[in-house]
């Protein structure tokens, strides 16, 4: 029959051999970075102060070498589902077939042009160190640019002015980013940077995914 310190040191020695390999992931899991382990992130993006709606993953094909990113973003609010905006009219419509609505290019709290967007982006990420990396990338910007006028006539829309969408101003153009990301946690990554198309400071977040 094992004495009592006998059953404590085989206790104990058991309790060392399921623990050892926990603390060792554990420590490994504290120790990932860009540069080991963070392989692969998803999370958000989003461009101030219009486009607060998007998404963007990330992967390295090696441990600190190149990866590719990709975003989608578009704005979080839209003037075509109000009731003062006419799908059927266009601005070189209302140009030419009512001359006598006013449109509005000044005022404190009023802008001529409306602009609504989504982007789609590709891109490489780099790290240059374990908790820092760097993002350059292109792709596509859709456009959707609003226009608003103003009218004396009643019943247009329940408002006195109303909105159409100007097609020429309309359409794709060429988008160009660039961002930081820093590592901020054992599996969170931020992100900041700026959009050529449209031009507003960038920002988001990713969750790093285990290997």
């Amino acid at each position: 029959m094992l004495r009592p310190t006998g059953s404590m040191l085989l206790s104990l020695l058991a309790a060392t051999i399921l623990i050892a390999p926990t603390a060792a992931e554990a420590q490994l899991a504290a120790e990932r970075d860009l540069n080991l382990g963070m392989r692969t992130g998803v999370g958000y993006a989003a461009s101030a102060p219009d486009m607060l709606l998007g998404a963007s993953v990330f992967h390295l094909f090696s441990d600190g070498g190149f990866g590719a990113v990709v975003d989608f973003k578009m704005g979080h609010e839209t003037i075509k589902g109000s009731p003062s905006y006419i799908d059927e009219w266009t601005t070189a419509w209302v140009m030419e077939n009512r001359p006598n609505d006013t449109p509005l290019r000044s005022g404190p709290e009023r802008n001529t042009r409306h602009d609504e967007w989504m982007v789609v982006n590709l891109g490489v990420i780099r790290p240059l160190t374990g908790d820092f990396a760097v993002i350059l990338g292109a792709g596509a910007a859709n456009r959707s640019a609003i226009d608003e006028f103003d009218t004396t006539e009643t019943g247009v829309t329940p408002t006195q002015w109303y909105y159409v969408t100007n097609e020429e101003a309309s359409g794709w153009e060429l988008s160009l980013h660039g961002s930081a990301v820093i590592k901020a946690g054992q599996n969170v990554l931020l992100r900041f940077g700026y959009d050529r198309a449209p031009r507003m400071v960038s920002f988001g977040g990713y969750w790093a995914l285990p290997r």
